[in-house]
């Protein structure tokens, strides 16, 4: 956690700079979320919810980063950070490693991924991803194009008596809860990453998404 905007020097304390895990959506590996075919055309779809935590309602999260490579992310379920007012019920924070929110983590990237898996099937369909999401210090969400974030903490909205317009970082405030939508139109792997910058001391990210479902109208008659 740091007011900062960003983080010049990642490789502050002792671990160096972590490359971020590449994504390949013809992988073998298997999924965190694999979604079911739907079952009729034009049938109603799924509702998957994809949220931070252990909880009923969460996902697998994984995390990457300084001293973590590819590990469950753990709930947050002592000390909370009380500086952490963003709070998107039932997610809870996550970070690497520990349940203690009051643990400090090395500056640098921390990778939180969830690899979702579209069946191929008979009858196609669209996935639409919506949540919000938070993170200490600011965040960064990517769709399967690793290199165009579709959302970003906002640095122009001011945090009052905490952060003022244009003042980076403070991505752990209510005000600066990141909403983001995007959707999956093609069987496969896709990725749904959310990067989270920590200028030091505690670290952490939370998200409440969801996963719906569109099934398509007509049968599809070559598939994959």
């Amino acid at each position: 956690m740091a007011t900062k905007a960003g983080n010049p020097n990642p490789a502050v304390g002792g671990t160096g700079p972590v490359p971020a895990p590449t994504f390949d959506p013809c992988s073998k590996e298997r999924p965190d979320i694999r979604l079911k075919c739907c079952r009729c055309v034009g049938g109603d779809g799924q509702t998957i919810p994809i949220n931070s935590g252990n909880v009923p309602g969460s996902a697998p999260w994984r995390v990457t980063g300084p001293g973590v490579a590819n590990q469950p992310a753990q709930a947050v379920t002592s000390n909370v950070n009380t500086h952490w007012s963003a709070t998107l019920a039932p997610a809870q924070w996550v970070q690497p490693n520990s349940s203690n929110g009051s643990v400090s983590h090395p500056n640098g990237f921390y990778y939180y991924d969830l690899r979702i898996e579209v069946p191929c099937c008979t009858v196609p369909m669209e996935v639409l991803v919506t949540g919000e999401a938070a993170g200490d210090d600011s965040i960064r969400i990517f769709l399967d194009n690793m290199s165009v974030p579709i959302a970003q903490t906002d640095n122009t909205i001011p945090v009052p008596n905490f952060a003022a317009v244009n003042q980076g970082g403070w991505g752990f405030k209510a005000e600066r809860i990141v909403r983001f939508a995007g959707a999956l139109t093609t069987p496969g792997m896709h990725l749904l990453r959310i990067e989270v910058e920590n200028g030091g001391g505690p670290h952490g990210m939370l998200v409440r998404a969801a996963l719906k479902t569109f099934c398509a109208p007509h049968l599809e008659t070559c598939c994959c």
